[in-house]
């Protein structure tokens, strides 16, 4: 009777979940991807085949490594990059990325190498002059990218 009661207790304790109000979650099943979990509250998976994926919903901070770019008057500055940005569609994410760290790592490879692209930058501390930073934006409703 004791070990029936501790099998029940395991399952039904394997069988709830609690999504976070800062969190959203894909269920998976044998790894794949089922449902998402966007309100907070206590949910219910089918115990032992279904693990939860817990994904942050607010912005989320990325700092990138201080590095120095060559100045068309040949000087060197420091130049600091930071972004913040926030996964959207949770279920998009688990499956182009898996898992916010790798999120970081990609922005880390986008953001660098945009800096290192964009190579001489025109603004230099105490100058008139001044740098317009270009940033471009994907639109997933259009397909295309926006310049701004």
């Amino acid at each position: 009777m004791i070990i029936i009661m501790a099998v029940v207790i395991i399952c039904l304790s394997a069988s709830f979940y609690v999504v976070d109000v800062r969190h959203q979650a894909v269920i998976t099943q044998f790894g794949k991807p089922v449902r998402t979990v966007t309100e907070p509250g206590l949910c219910v998976k089918t115990p032992f085949i279904q693990e939860v994926r817990y994904f942050d919903k607010r912005l989320l901070e990325w700092s990138g490594e201080p590095s120095d770019i060559l100045t068309r008057d040949k000087e060197n500055i420091g130049v600091g990059t930071w972004a913040r940005w926030k996964i959207a569609e949770s279920l998009k994410f688990y499956t182009s990325l898996g898992t916010e760290d790798r999120g970081m790592r990609v922005l880390d490879e986008v953001i660098e190498s945009a800096v290192k692209k964009r190579g001489q930058c025109v603004y230099v501390k105490g100058s008139s002059q001044e740098y317009q930073p270009e940033a471009r934006i994907y639109d997933k409703r259009t397909g295309r990218g926006r310049g701004y």
